[in-house]
């Protein structure tokens, strides 16, 4: 079988909630101060750096899902899941009809 048919998604991890659930998991902070939109973007620009340096294992496969969860990613700045968003498109095959969720 082609690996370029088989489907793929992208998970992406926002680890900052509101605050931190004793029953969690998942490797999340609580937000320690009013939002900052300097950490968003030093965040989103480590999240881009490290998507670059593993394209080599997707190949020429393309996206069908990109999941963002976390944490609480609706904390983060609309504009910053769109500038996300438009980054991750310019660098990954998506195909033709993908879905974004943000949960």
């Amino acid at each position: 079988m082609n690996n370029n048919f088989i489907k793929i998604g992208l998970y992406i991890h926002i680890p900052w909630c509101i605050k931190k659930c004793p029953y969690c998991d998942f490797n999340s902070y609580k937000q320690t101060k009013e939002h900052d939109i300097n950490i968003e973007k030093s965040y989103i620009k480590h999240l881009l750096t490290d998507l670059q340096n593993n394209l080599y294992l997707i190949k020429d496969r393309k996206i069908n899902t990109i999941f963002i969860g976390g944490g609480t990613p609706s904390l983060f700045h609309p504009n910053s899941i769109k500038f996300l968003i438009y980054a991750i498109k310019k660098k990954l095959k998506l195909l033709l009809t993908w879905k974004l969720q943000l949960k």
